[in-house]
């Protein structure tokens, strides 16, 4: 995306000005002055009596509310960039977390980025301590919480030094985009996982916040086993973060599920409550690590596509074979049973047809069951499904889906209808 003042920043650039004086002196003018026209106006043109440089950070700002619209309940409230963005937790998981946190905590928010999770810890009577080594992020994070009116210290200053106060929790959110380019293993973040290992042993309980598929160590994923809990927590069809919880934080989350948790995986679907999307819908699902049944290699009258977040646990297969579920030719697939099932944790379609993934036949089949406008998903191999749903929706008749995967050793498309 193109904005109207980037030649003005390099030219600003080239005389000195490197780029966090420019982003902290768009961030204090938008604190001050833009608001008026971000929150619920953005179709309004602001004055004409502003620079372009003034103009230009309205600009991203209202991209940047269209990109959080589906991640926030309020997201003209919030102030971003393009990396602080990337990386924040959405509104409610970050809720669902700050939940674990009992009132009367003082919890240290390490690498708080643009300030979504401490904006959500620092409510219920809890101290909230923000740090990050960025500038520009304190910057964020204090015109967060002051928009969203939450009251928490933000400091600027390395996690590396930092000592935390006494009985105090941790929430850390290490970045994993270090060098401009995402990482999956825990020993390339920063910081590494051996300073977060640090800060863990001074915190009565510690929230880790790590991406959904993070490879650790086999040293830290000996640690991890003996000592932490790890939940995958999601929403809105996608796995959003895991969660590798110590300490008391570990007591608090394992008291919600009665049991031993011993072998077990955990996952939380952390939704938009229907009737006010500020508050938070929690599923839970506590997967025994059993040995699923063998995949099959047909469809039968039902088709299951499971939530992101079991598969990034690992344990589709499992929490299938518990609800009676068996794999359509390999766990990484699509799921199929001869009944329904109501549940949160997949998406249902009953079987019309199982053809074979050739153009003409598909088309020919659709329109033999009246199809309208198409839905194509794809599961173990790659499929364009933007441009399939294009080329075979038609302007009338009803929505079906077309399920693109391997049965056995062959490519065949699945043509169902919403259960």
């Amino acid at each position: 995306m193109q904005f109207g003042a980037h030649s003005q920043r390099k030219r600003q650039v080239r005389q000195g000005m490197d780029t966090n004086d420019l982003m902290l002196r768009e961030i204090q003018w938008l604190r001050r002055h833009g608001r008026a026209w971000l929150a619920g106006a953005e179709d309004r043109d602001p004055p004409g009596r502003l620079s372009d440089w003034q103009r230009a950070a309205l600009e991203r700002q209202r991209y940047y509310a269209r990109r959080a619209a589906r991640r926030f309940p309020d997201p003209t409230r919030w102030l971003w960039t393009d990396r602080s963005l990337a990386q924040a937790s959405d509104w409610w998981s970050a809720a669902w977390k700050a939940s674990l946190v009992p009132r009367g905590i003082t919890i240290v928010d390490a690498c708080c980025g643009a300030g979504v999770d401490l904006v959500a810890l620092a409510g219920s009577q809890r101290g909230a301590i923000g740090i990050d080594i960025d500038p520009v992020m304190v910057a964020l994070s204090q015109a967060n919480l002051e928009a969203l009116e939450t009251e928490a210290e933000v400091r600027c200053g390395a996690i590396e030094s930092t000592q935390l106060p006494d009985r105090a929790w941790l929430h850390i959110d290490p970045d994993r985009r270090p060098e401009e380019l995402r990482t999956d293993l825990a020993d390339a973040f920063s910081p590494d996982w051996e300073t977060v290992w640090r800060l863990v042993q001074q915190a009565e309980g510690a929230i880790v916040k790590v991406g959904p598929r993070t490879e650790f160590s086999p040293n830290a994923q000996r640690c991890i086993e003996a000592s932490a809990l790890r939940v995958w927590v999601g929403n809105e069809g996608e796995c959003r973060q895991q969660l590798v919880l110590f300490g008391e934080a570990a007591e608090v989350a394992a008291a919600r599920w009665p049991g031993d948790k011993k072998g077990q995986r955990i996952c939380v679907l952390a939704e938009p409550a229907a009737e006010d999307r500020q508050a938070v819908e929690t599923h839970a699902a506590v997967i025994p690590m059993i040995e699923p049944p063998p995949p099959a290699d047909r469809a039968c009258r039902y088709v299951f596509d499971l939530h992101r977040c079991l598969h990034a646990a690992q344990v589709a297969g499992k929490w299938a074979a518990v609800h009676g579920l068996t794999a359509i030719s390999d766990e990484g697939g699509y799921y199929t049973a001869d009944t329904a099932l109501d549940t949160p944790w997949a998406q249902v379609f009953e079987v019309i047809d199982v053809l074979p993934w050739d153009d003409r036949r598909v088309r020919r089949a659709l329109r033999q069951h009246g199809g309208g406008i198409i839905e194509v998903k794809a599961r173990l191999l790659r499929l364009d499904a933007s441009r399939w749903q294009k080329h075979l929706s038609q302007s009338e008749g009803q929505a079906l889906t077309v399920l693109v995967t391997r049965l056995g050793q062959r490519v065949r498309a699945i043509l169902a209808r919403r259960a």
